[in-house]
């Protein structure tokens, strides 16, 4: 998903060019908790693209556990 973002629109001229990547994955996760509580404030389900959008510095939750378990 954020490699898609970057390509198109952190290139030379882009709106996003200003920003580095951590500015845009903190915007972005930050987006999602919004989104998140709004729809469970409004009783409503998550939209798809919404819960797509995935924190990279986070480990996926089975990598989590296997590196924990290995320490």
């Amino acid at each position: 998903m954020y490699r898609e973002i970057f390509r198109e629109y952190c290139g030379y001229g882009g709106p996003l060019r200003a920003f580095n990547v951590a500015e845009i994955v903190d915007k972005a996760v930050s987006l999602k908790q919004q989104l998140v509580k709004l729809a469970e404030e409004d009783e409503e389900e998550v939209d798809q693209w919404v819960s797509a959008i995935f924190d990279p510095r986070v480990p996926p939750e089975g990598l989590r556990r296997e590196y924990h378990s290995q320490g």
